[in-house]
């Protein structure tokens, strides 16, 4: 199978259980490249357990998972990058976690976002 064939996402067997209560059971989906997918669900149905087992936040307690073909578990920084997810601990503050670099960006910081939004519209 070549890279343009492989799933972005292929989820094969998922289960994920908290104590005795099984919020997942066997889940199996694939997610082609360059569709769209809509996970649907009642409440309760395990949309974000899936979604953070996707992300590598959460393991599942069976099953595979990978993202642009890599393992959810056994390349869990490679799924990070591919999908630009960073992490923040509760040590950081909001300058070490980017969120200060970020609202320099954009004008927003210190009560400037109507100056800022009010600027972009004269651009």
């Amino acid at each position: 199978m070549t890279a343009a064939q492989t799933p972005a996402i292929h989820v094969q067997s998922l289960a994920k259980s908290y104590k005795k209560l099984e919020v997942l059971r066997g889940v199996e989906f694939d997610v082609a490249r360059g569709s769209i997918f809509a996970l649907l669900g009642s409440n309760g149905a395990g949309k974000t357990t899936v979604v953070k087992i996707l992300s590598t936040l959460l393991k599942a307690d069976a099953g595979t998972a990978s993202v642009n073909g890599f393992d959810v578990v056994a390349q869990a920084a490679e799924v990070r990058e591919a999908i630009s997810l960073t992490g923040q601990t509760r040590t950081e503050t909001r300058a070490e976690s980017g969120d200060l670099l970020a609202n320099i960006l954009l004008g927003c910081w210190r009560g400037q976002p109507r100056r800022r939004y009010q600027s972009l519209g004269q651009a």
